[in-house]
């Protein structure tokens, strides 16, 4: 092409303007074309490559910008939605915890309190006999029981039962929680230095009591080097703890983190229980101030949840008998909860009574003043007035204030006890007093009854609503889909105490069982208008009972066995009763001629309890007697029948030896001391005068308790 060009260049021209133009522009081009271009300078080439490299960085930097950017919007978006489920799931998950409480209600008034103090005096005077609470009447095992208590009054399930009666930790823990930074709540701190020094040995001594614990549940394990850590330093603690007076707030903040320490370390699943327990033990010891009664909460609802109430129990211990300190509004609910889950009936009675000033021993820890302190010194109105108080001996105890959680932890202990006539007593005392308890509560109150046929319960629950009509709106008031359930349960109630729901009953039964047929009948349409308005139709409902069937006479059937099943029960629960206080009759408290008139009733009773448990064993066996051994067991069987009737024949001649021979002791005592004439003499004379009698006698029961729980004949009473 360059060849073209320059050939151009050389060709002939007119020498017009135009043409030279032309040939001139051909001839620069050629020449430029054929230049050689010049080398670039060492700067010019740095230059461009410095430029081109920052040129590049700067493309790659503003990509990776903008990618950046858009990962951190995503991330943000992501941040934002998973906020907003976490608020969605906390919001559902406090509403679990706080148990839908219908009215939110902390505080009660001071004459709703004097109402339920009563009714809990009542609950603890009129307790059974720990033989009754420990073993309960039960209902017979039938089949067909079964079957009709299912179909005819829907028995709850037990997964139903097992969560209502199920402990809600997370909202007592959450109480503990709010607790601990309230500022109202009243602290009592030690103030000498008699008081810390008392206080100081007192944790010592708690320590070494969960060392001890943990060491007797654990023998053998893995090693627990915190444990070990923590025996050798309460073997030689010397280090003080420091008074909480001198700088509160700092005081505050280390017990809280103590707290959340402790919580931490139970609640581990790594551990060990050595390991755990030697952890907490160190904690308390390197603390600079007292354990206070939020950490005292906070381990016994924690080793609660853990499964170790044996070690719950040391702090329980130490609260009422070591320590002087006041307790919280969550107090109460952790040993309640505590005694109920320990299975300890005894001891929840008379947490009942302390938080009512009936006991005696310790009270609940609030306040106490003697009678001569009041009466002398000008002490504040509620101590003059005795309002809110109990006087018990020589000393006045301040009861316990009551909350709606502390009222509904007594209720689900009581239902744990099988105290259920208890329980519909203290809750128709919650409903006189206008107190709103948890929807969960009165279910599990109706549905314990129900599944138990407490007869007894039953008529206290339909006796309060039916004394207080409007109480029935009061209870179920903001219930929700719950009212339905809630009122086909009272129906079954009101089945079970023999007054049929499709029937206003009959004024005889009525009277009978102390029920106005009038305030009956109020009570019903109550009811019926209660169930009008609930949210869900009965007829439609899953939970209808088979109370209103088209044939009344297959129900009312079926209703009359399950009321004979809750009439037995009551009977054995009367019967088990009178035994108890029969055993209560043989105590030293009363005179010798009344015991031993007693001994002989109670073994009467129970040898014809025996008499006819033989022969019902008799009446199984005589179908099979062509079984092998069979003939044998009936010979025993008859055997024993006869040294039975025997000793029943010679018990009438014993007694009336016994009774001659305790007459002629006491005439020779008398006489004795009548004949010395001087009261010293007499008092020298008569133990001795009445010793061999007191001996003959007590040789002659001893050989006919056991002769007669062997089923042997007894000795004439000539022999004797």
């Amino acid at each position: 092409m360059q060849s073209l060009w320059s050939r151009a260049g050389q060709a002939h021209r007119c020498g017009c303007r135009v043409c030279d133009t032309a040939v001139s522009a051909l001839g620069r081009r050629v020449t430029t074309a054929t230049t050689r271009p010049r080398k670039p300078t060492f700067a010019e080439a740095f230059t461009a490559c410095y430029s081109t490299m920052f040129a590049s960085a700067a493309v790659v930097d503003a990509i990776r910008k903008e990618d950046r950017s858009r990962d951190l919007d995503r991330q943000l978006e992501d941040a934002r939605r998973e906020l907003a489920e976490a608020q969605l799931l906390r919001a559902m998950e406090t509403d679990r915890i706080t148990g839908r409480l219908d009215v939110d209600q902390p505080v009660l008034t001071s004459d709703q309190m004097e109402e339920l103090w009563a009714s809990l005096k009542e609950v603890y005077t009129s307790r059974p006999f720990m033989k009754e609470s420990y073993k309960p009447v039960t209902l017979s095992v039938s089949e067909l029981l079964t079957r009709l208590h299912e179909d005819h009054y829907h028995k709850p399930d037990w997964p139903t039962m097992r969560k209502l009666r199920q402990t809600d930790y997370e909202r007592i823990e959450l109480a503990i929680l709010a607790e601990e930074v309230d500022a109202s709540l009243p602290r009592r701190e030690v103030k000498t230095r008699a008081q810390l020094h008392a206080d100081s040995r007192t944790i010592v001594h708690l320590i070494r009591q969960l060392l001890k614990r943990a060491h007797l549940s654990q023998r053998s394990g893995p090693p627990s080097p915190s444990y070990d850590e923590a025996s050798l330093m309460v073997k030689r603690f010397t280090q003080p703890f420091t008074f909480a007076t001198i700088d509160p707030e700092a005081a505050q903040r280390n017990r809280s983190l103590l707290n959340q320490q402790l919580r931490e370390i139970i609640s581990s699943p790594t551990l060990g229980l050595k390991e755990m327990v030697g952890r907490v033990c160190y904690n308390l010891l390197v603390a600079p101030y007292l354990p206070d009664m939020h950490t005292y909460n906070t381990l016994i609802v924690t080793f609660d949840k853990t499964g170790h109430k044996n070690l719950a129990e040391s702090l329980v211990n130490s609260f009422f008998y070591k320590r002087r300190l006041i307790p919280t509004p969550s107090t109460f609910v952790a040993i309640v909860n505590h005694y109920k889950k320990s299975n300890n009936a005894w001891r929840f009675l008379r947490t009942v009574a302390c938080i009512t000033g009936l006991d005696a021993e310790t009270g609940a820890k609030v306040g106490r003043r003697l009678v001569e302190e009041i009466e002398q010194y000008q002490t504040s109105k509620e101590w003059r007035t005795g309002k809110g108080t109990t006087l018990n001996g020589d000393w006045v105890y301040k009861n316990l204030p009551l909350d709606q959680p502390l009222v509904e932890a007594i209720i689900k202990g009581l239902l744990h006890f099988n105290f259920f006539d208890q329980a519909a007593v203290f809750m128709v005392s919650c409903m006189k007093a206008s107190v709103s308890l948890n929807t969960k509560i009165v279910q599990q109150v109706f549905d314990e009854c129900i599944l138990a046929l407490d007869w007894r319960a039953a008529l206290r629950l339909v006796r309060g609503f039916t004394d207080r009509p409007n109480g029935i709106p009061l209870l179920i008031l903001n219930r929700g889909d719950d009212v339905a359930y809630l009122v086909s349960r009272i129906r079954v109630l009101i089945d079970v105490c023999g007054l049929s729901p499709g029937q206003r009953g009959s004024k005889s039964a009525l009277a009978s069982l102390n029920i106005s047929s009038t305030k009956f009948s109020q009570f019903l349409e109550a009811l019926d208008q209660a169930d009008a308005t609930s949210a869900l139709n009965m007829d439609g409902s899953s939970n209808n009972l088979a109370l209103f069937e088209p044939d009344q006479v297959a129900s009312s059937l079926r209703s009359r066995l399950l009321q004979i099943e809750s009439m037995f029960r009551e009977q054995k629960f009367v019967e088990k009763t009178t035994r108890g206080i029969e055993s209560k009759l043989m105590y030293p408290d009363f005179s010798m001629e009344f015991r031993i008139s007693m001994a002989f009733h109670i073994g009467e009773s129970t040898t014809k309890r025996s008499l006819v448990l033989n022969q019902e064993y008799s009446e199984l066996l005589t179908p099979r007697i062509e079984q092998a051994g069979i003939k044998t067991r009936l010979r025993e069987c008859e055997d024993f029948h006869k040294s039975i009737e025997l000793s029943l024949e010679n018990n009438i001649d014993l007694e009336q030896n016994m009774a001659e021979s305790l007459e002629k002791s006491l005439e020779e005592q008398v006489n004795g001391g009548v004949a010395l004439g001087t009261g010293e003499a007499a008092m020298e004379t008569q133990p001795d005068a009445g010793a061999p009698i007191r001996a003959e006698q007590r040789k002659v029961m001893t050989e006919w308790f056991t002769q007669t729980s062997r089923g042997l004949p007894l000795p004439s009473a000539q022999g004797e």
